[in-house]
């Protein structure tokens, strides 16, 4: 009677086991899909923020353009062009991270310089360490 009412134990441990293991696996995979989740989201909340900078940005330039067209005209002083140089890095640039592709050349650059790093960390032997 020991030995059956023992073996009956074991089977359910075992089963509880699996489950419990299972369960596990399961509450690992939506957290890993919910973390993707929420980084997702802030990468969107990030993007739509810079693109209403943008907006100011590419105001103030055609505001700001158009006053040195203007006071270029007016002077006839080449020196009233030269913020326009500068400007128009800033506005391209925040152009090409809002509206561009600038995001994925981001991550590509990203990915290489990581499998580069894993390389590197592979070729160096490993030291042990004495306390």
């Amino acid at each position: 009677m020991g030995g059956l009412m023992s073996q009956a134990m074991e089977e359910s441990f075992k089963k509880n086991k699996e489950f419990m293991t299972e369960n596990q696996q399961i509450m690992l995979e939506r957290q890993i899909q919910m973390q993707n989740q929420m980084r997702e989201k802030g990468m969107a909340m990030q993007l739509s923020g810079s693109r209403e900078l943008f907006n100011w940005y590419a105001s103030f330039y055609g505001i700001a353009s158009l006053a040195m067209v203007l006071g270029f005209a007016r002077s006839k002083n080449p020196g009233v062009l030269v913020p326009f140089l500068p400007l128009s890095f800033v506005v391209g640039y925040q152009y090409d991270w809002c509206y561009g592709n600038k995001v994925e050349r981001i991550r590509g650059k990203y990915h290489i310089f990581s499998v580069f790093v894993a390389m590197e960390s592979l070729r160096q032997p490993h030291k042990n360490i004495g306390f």
